[in-house]
């Protein structure tokens, strides 16, 4: 049974108990009947008036709600077709996340293995330093060896060079002597006289000495008898790679000596240095 029609059928039962009172008063208190017929009718037709609008009502309502119902209908099939798009947004968004965790998870373990191998670097470039500061040390050291060495060989070469010049500067005096015999000899008489001998150059014990004053022909050393200088001895002078001289020690103090200046080649200054071997 619809909801009208028990709308409609409580209307009659209202209608019915109202009309039956009438009828039992007017059984109850008078013969009035036409009156009463007429007053029944009126009131039954005003009453199926009322019932008439209380149908149209019904009906009113009744569309209403099977409006409301399709209403309720399409807005529950929109919401069930929302939640089902929304389930799926929510299974996509579900995905990406998944997907996201994994990438998260994936540069996490890059960056810890990134970062063990920087810890890896950074001590492998710590230990790169200590190598090259330690190479940096040998290096510093065997620059002052090559240094040293350069000094010695250079000087070296100096006191070769003054020797050179001293070799060549006595055989070119054993030359001179040699032709100042020759000559001596030529000039001996006849009958024999005996030739002059030159003086031999007194040897002796390695010396070094240097100029402290010039006269002429004549120079001081700041050698003397103490040092082991003697008459005789020959001192070369020379400054610095350069040959000078030759000095002839003509007399000896104990601190110092004078000589002749012989072969000269230059000026002699103060300072120049001298030495009887320069092997």
């Amino acid at each position: 049974m619809s909801t009208l029609t028990k709308i409609c059928v409580v209307v009659l039962v209202l209608l019915v108990l109202f009309a039956s009172g009438p009828f039992i008063q007017q059984a109850v208190t008078g013969p009035d009947w036409k009156q009463a017929c007429q007053d029944q009718t009126r009131k039954t037709e005003l009453a199926e008036a009322s019932g008439k609008s209380e149908m149209l009502k019904a009906q009113v309502y009744q569309r209403l709600f099977e409006n409301a119902q399709i209403k309720a209908v399409a807005s529950e099939q929109r919401s069930i077709g929302t939640i089902e798009g929304k389930d799926v947004e929510i299974a996509r968004l579900t995905g990406q996340l998944a997907k996201r965790s994994g990438e998260v998870t994936e540069l996490m373990t890059f960056n810890k293995n990134f970062r063990l191998n920087l810890e890896e670097q950074i001590k492998t470039n710590k230990n790169l330093l200590t190598l090259l500061e330690a190479k940096r040390g040998e290096n510093i050291v065997l620059n002052k060896q090559l240094l040293s060495a350069q000094h010695t060989i250079s000087k070296q070469q100096t006191d070769l060079e003054i020797s050179d010049r001293s070799v060549r500067s006595l055989q070119e005096r054993i030359v001179q002597r040699n032709a100042e015999i020759d000559e001596l000899r030529d000039q001996t008489p006849a009958g024999g006289a005996k030739v002059p001998t030159v003086e031999p150059v007194v040897k002796g014990p390695k010396i070094n000495g240097s100029i402290t004053a010039v006269r002429g022909d004549l120079a001081s050393l700041s050698v003397g008898s103490a040092s082991g200088v003697k008459k005789g001895m020959e001192f070369t002078i020379y400054r610095g790679g350069d040959f000078v001289a030759l000095l002839r020690i003509a007399s000896v103090d104990v601190d110092n000596s004078t000589g002749i200046i012989t072969d000269r080649t230059r000026e002699l200054k103060i300072s120049d240095k001298a030495s009887n071997d320069l092997k």
